[in-house]
């Protein structure tokens, strides 16, 4: 069973090493971080992103964090977002895991718990690499359309994507 659980110290440490190894590192960090930062990033609550630690059977398998476009100013003129637009950002920590399904079911869970149901989203954008067509066929597998390419503010591209509310 996929459930999501709020980041403690133990789950600093997981994504701790999540992150600085595999596919987390090449396409969510970019670069190796330390446990102080990601302490610092993750484990308080003190941001308009909820951060989420994915599981499956209770065991660590991926992360994910959630906002309210709106809530980012800048962000939201980039992507034009909407009243009740919603932001995920998602990954599987083990390369181990990637190819199986898993990333999908934990979108969906994800879509259904958090963006539609806790959020109370009307949309959802998603905004991966170009590059990370993986990536891209699990968030279309789930329903999301490419909306269209932006450059973000720290000069990276996004492959905007959408999924409307069901």
């Amino acid at each position: 069973m996929i459930a999501f659980r709020s980041i403690g110290e133990a789950e600093v440490s997981v994504l701790h090493e999540w992150l600085n190894s595999g596919e987390a590192l090449r396409w969510y960090a970019k670069e190796p971080s330390t446990i102080e930062a990601l302490r610092g990033k993750y484990g308080h609550a003190h941001s308009a992103t909820t951060h989420l630690v994915a599981t499956l059977d209770e065991k660590p398998i991926g992360f994910v964090q959630c906002y309210l476009i709106r809530d980012y100013p800048d962000y939201c003129r980039l992507v034009a977002g909407r009243p009740g637009d919603c932001g995920l950002d998602i990954f599987l920590g083990n390369d181990a895991d990637i190819g199986r399904g898993l990333g999908t079911r934990v979108l969906k869970a994800a879509l259904e718990a958090i963006v539609f149901d806790r959020f109370n989203a009307r949309r959802c954008l998603i905004g991966p690499s170009p590059d990370n067509k993986r990536a891209i066929r699990c968030f279309e597998k789930c329903g999301f359309a490419y909306v269209r390419t932006v450059t973000d503010e720290d000069g990276e591209s996004e492959y905007l994507m959408a999924i409307e509310r069901p």
